[in-house]
């Protein structure tokens, strides 16, 4: 498994001012406005094969992060699940608007493309598979019979556009898939998170004339 975090650059979100270079011009995260989105028009077959098992979870020092293996088969291009790990608030906005929390499953195809799906968390319900990773973090163990899917949204429908890793070194032309539908968890769990790392999320960045798309299953809309 890859670890994405620069090995060099001392870097905190304190100053992430500091982080890229003038010349950057697709960045992330972004504010999405809804009212701006594009219809995608290809099939956009995204699909999820992970295993029950997660390898290990522990604190990098900038994040909550597990191992696990599987793939995402995106229009017939496969990538495979390189880690998770999780931002406390969330570092996208729809419309203006930040989530408690975003959980991005980092993966990489053979070619070294990386797509990122992330899932917004919100305060509601108490979430079992959350907290099961949450007890087990820097215990240095296997967690097992863990679903994963548990910590997707039910509705598949997505936003999409190019951007990049959204800690050092921010490379990039990476995929971003990010779940419309939200997931809850329980106030408790936000505050386990923040009790981690409160506030380890990167501003927004300026979109540059980027397009963001809209994949909806709904044959209705």
């Amino acid at each position: 498994m890859k670890h994405f975090d620069a090995p060099i650059l001392d870097w905190n979100y304190a100053n992430q001012h500091d982080w890229c270079c003038e010349h950057s011009m697709s960045q992330s995260p972004i504010d999405i406005d809804t009212s701006t989105l594009e219809p995608m028009m290809d099939m956009g077959k995204l699909q999820l094969t992970y295993s029950r098992t997660v390898d290990t979870i522990f604190d990098t020092g900038s994040a909550i992060q597990g191992l696990a293996t599987g793939t995402a088969n995106i229009n017939n291009r496969f990538f495979n699940l390189q880690q998770f790990h999780f931002h406390t608030h969330s570092e996208h906005k729809i419309d203006g608007k930040l989530s408690d929390a975003e959980l991005h499953f980092v993966h990489e195809a053979q070619n070294g493309r990386l797509a990122v799906l992330g899932v917004f968390l919100i305060e509601g319900a108490h979430n079992e598979t959350l907290q099961t990773l949450l007890d087990a973090v820097n215990t240095n163990k296997s967690i097992h019979n863990v679903y994963l899917y548990d910590l997707l949204p039910k509705i598949s429908d997505y936003y999409h556009y190019l951007g990049s890793l959204t800690t050092p070194p921010l490379t990039e032309n990476v995929e971003w898939y990010l779940f419309k539908e939200t997931v809850e968890i329980s106030a408790k769990q936000i505050q386990t998170l923040k009790h981690f790392h409160a506030n380890n999320a990167r501003h927004t960045q300026p979109l540059n004339g980027r397009k963001v798309l809209f994949k909806s299953f709904n044959k209705n809309s």
